[in-house]
């Protein structure tokens, strides 16, 4: 079929800029359906984690939400705090286990519990706290999260000046 359509434009008397735009045409209307594609899969997503028992808050309340939309590079300990609120748990230099930092360059690290999804994290530099990285938490939404999380508890002395 496409040969076919190849031979009939070769054979036709179309200048040679058509071709680019009638090859322009054709990705773009490629795009808009991978587009719509994209969206129905996402829509899928959010009525599986929906659909799972779990709490699902509000886009307009979601941490992944206010991360995707607040949070960038440079950014202070004070402004991500004011922007996501307090934090949950806290790794700093020194801890062990499943929530520890993973090398000497990150100073600080900061998780918000997100309900039906993975945790926000926001690592920062060692002092003055800067971020350096961050994880909106919006992918693999639904999946179960471990509970071995106590020790990095913002309620405990050593990180509680951190996550306020």
């Amino acid at each position: 079929m496409s040969r076919d359509l190849i031979e009939k434009l070769k054979n036709s008397n179309i200048p040679n800029s058509y071709y680019a735009l009638i090859a322009l045409a054709f990705a773009s209307i490629i795009g808009v359906v991978y587009l719509i594609a994209i969206g129905l899969n996402t829509k899928e997503i959010n009525q599986d984690v929906a659909t799972n028992n779990t709490p699902v808050k509000s886009n307009a309340n979601n941490a992944s939400q206010i991360a995707q939309n607040s949070i960038w590079l440079d950014m202070s300990r004070e402004d991500v705090i004011s922007a996501l609120g307090k934090a949950d748990w806290a790794a700093i230099p020194g801890d062990t286990g499943t929530l520890s930092l993973p090398d000497e360059t990150f100073g600080l690290e900061l998780r918000w519990n997100n309900p039906a999804c993975r945790d926000v994290v926001v690592m920062f530099s060692t002092p003055p706290h800067r971020v350096i990285g961050w994880d909106d938490g919006n992918k693999f939404c639904s999946m179960a999260k471990k509970d071995d999380r106590a020790e990095f508890s913002c309620a405990l002395p050593d990180r509680k000046e951190l996550c306020e």
